[in-house]
């Protein structure tokens, strides 16, 4: 009883510390959670389309040890990427297709497959969101991501620390690199 009572205290205290990046918004109804981000840049647009959608600007901000990223096909406007998380107890493969859209001021995603090695820990059954750019004043652009996951069965808190950790950190890498290339 002792040793349950610390593990879930432990898992609130995690929790907390993974909501501390501000501008953060994530919610999550039975199987489904979105996530709310965005934050200003300098940068030019046509250089934040490149970096939200092309494959070599990507590799260069996901350096997660644990993430390899493959392009499996592109085109004009559009390529599919696949990535494989290596966890210790179960990998997950995600093939994402992305479509550049500066017309409507986006970059969109959506996984079409999800395989993962262990019954155990939540599978995705959809998952889709955009990232659009706002212009603001003076030159800036605001950099809006928005993404809803459905998995395969509903979130407790255990499952809902590990998706704000690595959205976290995913977000973190991204405004960071951006940051980078003003």
């Amino acid at each position: 009883m002792r040793l349950t009572s610390l593990f879930i205290l432990m898992s609130c205290a995690l929790c907390a510390a993974a909501d501390d990046l501000p501008g953060l918004v994530m919610t999550s109804t039975g199987p489904t959670y979105t996530v709310d981000y965005s934050f200003t840049t300098a940068c030019a647009p046509e250089t934040l389309y490149a970096v939200l959608h092309d494959y070599d600007q990507i590799l260069k901000y996901l350096t997660k040890s644990n993430l390899t990223i493959e392009q499996l096909g592109a085109g004009p406007g559009w390529n599919r990427l696949r990535y494989t998380y290596d966890y210790l107890v179960h990998y997950l493969t995600l093939t994402f297709i992305r479509h550049r859209l500066p017309q409507d001021g986006r970059v969109v995603f959506s996984v079409e497959q999800c395989v993962s090695s262990s019954r155990f820990i939540p599978t995705v059954r959809s998952l889709e969101g955009w990232y659009e750019l706002a212009g603001e004043a003076r030159g800036r652009t605001r950099v809006i991501y928005h993404q809803k996951t459905t998995l395969d069965r509903e979130l407790n808190r255990f499952y809902m620390f590990f998706i704000r950790r690595d959205t976290k950190a995913f977000l973190v890498m991204l405004e960071e690199y951006v940051g980078k290339r003003e």
